[in-house]
């Protein structure tokens, strides 16, 4: 099964409470279409939610593994910070605003009037996984855990995991599975999904909490004023209708500088991408400095710490 691209397009996803379902006893097997029923489509055109938060890891391009926290709720809107391998902050969007770290440039940028773009989504056997953000004020974000199993063939296996758990494992061709995780207690919550290729982790969507308080500390932007008194801040200029060409020159450097900004940490960890067009003359040995002497402040600023990480890189 061709669940994956291994360079996966790049835009610039286990506890839990859910939606109540079929209450089930412990000494019941649960059913397993009730199981799936259970499985959630994380987005805000999901009628039947409204919040959720959840962590989720991938391979972003080039094997080099990413993180991210999200949080949706219909009175706040969204909270989303993107992580890189060594768990340092590489964007952060709230209240419709995003704070970007460029290593490169040993600075951290202020963007308005900005909204995550995150699609998680399988189709026509393939996964696509699309982490970033857009300069429009309508949010496009979709993770669709049912569609990792929606070219499946046969039923799942259903097997209980402890006292309250229990999962459903498709296991497709060419050493593909997918494992779907469940507390099955007074009712029915969605836990955890992993696809797994060859043996190796390639996406986990976990911890998911629906239709619960979201956590603060994701959905308040922070003060431009405290944050540039540990990092050098650079806000990006608005520009006014009339100044078109202007406008576009400057759309093209933003893309340039979000582009750049999270290629380098995979760039840190992996000297096989240090030929980016943009990354030559580089002082790599200057730039990690500058990567974990921002990241570290960051990361303790934006009180960011994903433990227990699963995806690696690709071998």
């Amino acid at each position: 099964m061709k669940y994956i691209d291994r360079i996966c397009s790049l835009s610039v996803i286990l506890m839990m409470n859910c939606v109540v379902f079929a209450a089930v006893s412990d000494a019941d097997e649960p059913d397993i279409a009730e199981l799936k029923r259970a499985i959630p489509v994380l987005s805000p055109e999901n009628e039947d939610l409204n919040s959720f938060y959840f962590v989720a890891e991938s391979v972003i391009p080039y094997g080099v593994p990413t993180a991210f926290e999200a949080c949706w709720s219909r009175a706040s809107g969204f909270g989303y910070v993107l992580v890189d391998q060594l768990g340092y902050p590489m964007l952060f969007v709230a209240e419709k605003q995003m704070l970007l770290c460029d290593a490169l440039q040993s600075q951290v940028i202020l963007w308005k009037d900005v909204s995550p773009n995150v699609l998680i989504q399988s189709k026509n056997r393939y996964l696509t996984v699309n982490l970033g953000f857009k300069s429009k004020q309508k949010e496009n974000f979709l993770v669709d855990v049912p569609s990792f199993v929606s070219t499946a063939k046969t039923e799942p296996d259903l097997s209980r995991v402890n006292e309250t758990d229990w999962k459903l494992t498709y296991n497709f061709d060419k050493n593909a599975q997918v494992v779907y995780l469940f507390r099955v207690d007074r009712e029915i919550a969605f836990k955890s999904v992993l696809l797994m290729s060859q043996q190796q982790p390639l996406i986990t969507i976990r911890n998911v909490v629906i239709n619960q308080p979201v956590p603060e500390r994701l959905m308040k932007f922070p003060d431009k004023n405290v944050l540039a008194a540990a990092v050098t801040v650079e806000e990006s200029p608005e520009k006014p209708p009339a100044e078109l060409g202007e406008a576009l020159g400057e759309v093209f450097d933003k893309t340039l500088s979000a582009t750049r900004a999270l290629a380098i940490p995979a760039a840190i960890q992996d000297t096989r991408l240090r030929r980016l067009p943009f990354t030559s003359d580089t002082d790599w040995e200057e730039v990690e400095k500058n990567h974990k002497r921002i990241g570290g402040k960051l990361r303790d600023f934006l009180r960011v710490d994903i433990k227990d990480r699963v995806v690696l890189p690709l071998q």
